[in-house]
């Protein structure tokens, strides 16, 4: 069995097809194919799937072939669990043109398969709110740690500021990435550092309380984000 004539699956897939993906370390890039080599005979960093796929479920490349979205979708599920689903549910939702409803409908009808509890909860919880992956990663390990009043892309004070995730009603969670600061895109560095720290002042003084995390934060120290959270929701409003 050649790596050629096997189709990529899970987050590999999903880079392929310009999907959201949370950049956690992806050690094994996964394929499936309808006969497996013996393990001994796998190359470094990859891991084959048994499997025969309909075409509804293939997208074919000149070199190599990836699942479609929706199969990326479940093997994510079955591979990286729940906070990753959930990425790839919230992107089939905005981007991928899978309303919620038809997505949970979707995951349903699938016979069971390994990860179908990880894909029903995070088709469960599907938003097209979220404006990133890093959002909807961030969303998943709350959700994931049982921090379930979780709102997406609030306005706060009237409708001045937009605020990426509001926990309990009153914990603002920004997730900033360098782009922001790179004295190009948003404009002058120190100019932008003003700006975010006007905002930041603004929206505390109005009784919230702001925690800021960059997306390499939380893919590197995922349980360093949760117990942060843990700490000031223990303090309350």
């Amino acid at each position: 069995m050649s790596v050629r004539q096997a189709v990529i699956t899970g987050r590999a897939s999903a880079y392929l097809n310009d999907m959201w993906v949370a950049n956690t370390p992806l050690d094994r890039v996964a394929l499936v194919a309808r006969h497996v080599p013996p393990r001994s005979q796998w190359p470094e960093g990859v891991q084959y799937v048994k499997g025969r796929l309909a075409e509804r479920d293939l997208v074919r490349g000149t070199a190599m072939s990836t699942t479609s979205p929706l199969r990326t979708f479940f093997d994510v599920a079955r591979f990286d669990g729940f906070a990753h689903a959930l990425v790839i549910a919230d992107w089939l939702a905005k981007h991928g043109g899978c309303a919620p409803e038809r997505l949970r409908t979707l995951v349903e009808i699938q016979p069971t398969f390994p990860g179908k509890v990880a894909a029903r909860f995070a088709a469960q919880h599907v938003s097209t709110r979220p404006d990133s992956a890093p959002e909807s990663y961030a969303r998943g390990l709350l959700l994931a740690a049982g921090i379930t009043d979780v709102q997406v892309n609030v306005w706060v004070l009237g409708r001045k500021y937009r605020v990426d995730l509001l926990v309990n009603g009153w914990l603002v969670i920004e997730i900033d990435g360098w782009i922001k600061y790179d004295g190009e895109t948003y404009g002058k560095t120190d100019e932008q550092l003003m700006k975010e720290k006007q905002r930041q002042n603004e929206i505390e003084n109005d009784r919230f309380k702001v925690l800021r995390f960059s997306p390499r934060y939380l893919e590197e120290r995922p349980d360093k984000f949760i117990a942060t959270v843990r700490k000031w929701l223990a303090k309350g409003y």
